[in-house]
């Protein structure tokens, strides 16, 4: 059947909720999550356009190396859906660039934390 366009999607509510976040936090840590989380969001539902460019407006590939390890996480698994997403656009020269930082080194489980032994 059809969706009942009465009710709000997920990109609607992650948009309300997101643009919230954006005009009333004062930290920059919770505004970097907010904003990754809508790239996230945005690739994940095939949004490629949005994705990308709320990416290069957020200047967050600039800034996100002084991040706490959290945020650098975050970051990483949302480059990976960027680039999957770019990937699945046939935007093959960018979705390459977006996984590069994530394949090289060989260093990719530790960077999306994952396979990690708890110590």
């Amino acid at each position: 059947g059809e969706a009942d366009t009465k009710e709000p999607t997920s990109l609607h509510l992650m948009d309300k909720l997101c643009k919230y976040i954006y005009s009333h936090d004062s930290t920059d840590r919770l505004r970097t999550h907010a904003i990754l989380c809508h790239i996230y969001h945005h690739s994940i539902h095939d949004n490629w356009y949005e994705a990308r460019d709320l990416m290069f407006m957020s200047h967050l590939p600039d800034t996100v190396a002084h991040a706490d390890p959290p945020t650098q996480i975050l970051y990483n698994r949302t480059m990976v859906q960027l680039g999957l997403c770019g990937f699945r656009h046939a935007e093959i020269k960018d979705a390459h660039n977006a996984l590069l930082d994530i394949q090289m080194g060989g260093r990719s489980k530790e960077l999306l934390a994952q396979g990690l032994l708890p110590q």
